[in-house]
Parts: C-alpha cells; structure tokens; sequence
C-alpha cells in the first residue's frame, strides 16, 4: 500500500466549508453517491498513511470515528488498511447506532473490528492511546 513517503506540505488544504460545498457539488452536481466519496476518500487516505508510515504489515492504527461520513471516510481507512496487514482499531465518538446511515454501511464491512467509545468505560488516558504507530 505504501506509496512512497509523503509531506503533508504537499496536500492541498481547504476549509471544512469548502470541503461540503465539494462534496454538496459531487453529490447533487454529479450525482456521485456518498459512499462512493467516502470509498474514494478512505482508499486515499490509507494511501497517505501507507506512505508516512512505509508498509503498513503489522503496524498499528488507531481511527478516530465521528459518527458522521468523516467518521465513514475513517473507517474505509481502516478496512483498506486491514487488508494491507495493518492492526486496526477505533475509537467512536458515538455508539455505532448513532452513526449516520453510510457510516454504518461502512463499519458492517470491517467485520470483528471492536469500536471502543467513552461510553464503554474508556478512560482518559487510556491505554488505547499509547497503542498505535498512526
């Protein structure tokens, strides 16, 4: 997965509102559906990790899930980073119930993963944050 060693200097940056007005023009413009955005995102995104961290076989990765599609964006990571060998865990600012709809069509495809959130007893600091590499 590793596709060489990335900068985030060489990323361009936009601002949260850019980014809906973005993603608003893909889906209602385009007609590109959000999971396949969120998809598209998430491969990208285990591409950049691939390449800050090299490979990616047995290293540790920690997502952090917002239950929104960003938190669908992570978990895609997750998933492309799983099958490239990488142990992965999450940490969920909500119960997957309250996910939204894509979010949690995308934590159904990361089979055996356990989404830890503060309201399973997790403390902070915890050692859950000590764990991962990314």
């Amino acid at each position: 997965m590793s596709a060489g060693r990335h900068s985030l200097k060489t990323f361009p940056v936009v601002t949260a509102g850019e980014m809906r007005a973005l993603d608003q023009e893909m889906i209602r413009g385009r007609k590109v559906r959000a999971l396949r955005l969120m998809e598209t995102a998430g491969r990208e995104a285990a591409r950049v990790a691939g390449g800050l961290l090299g490979p990616v076989r047995g290293r540790k990765v920690l997502l952090l899930v917002g239950k929104g599609n960003n938190g669908g964006d992570a978990l895609a990571a997750g998933r492309y980073l799983a099958r490239s060998g990488a142990k992965v865990r999450a940490l969920g600012s909500h119960r997957a119930k309250e996910f939204s709809p894509d979010a949690r069509i995308l934590l159904r495809r990361l089979p055996g993963l356990r989404l830890l959130t503060y309201g399973s007893g997790l403390r902070t600091p915890d050692p859950v944050f000590s764990w991962p590499d990314l």
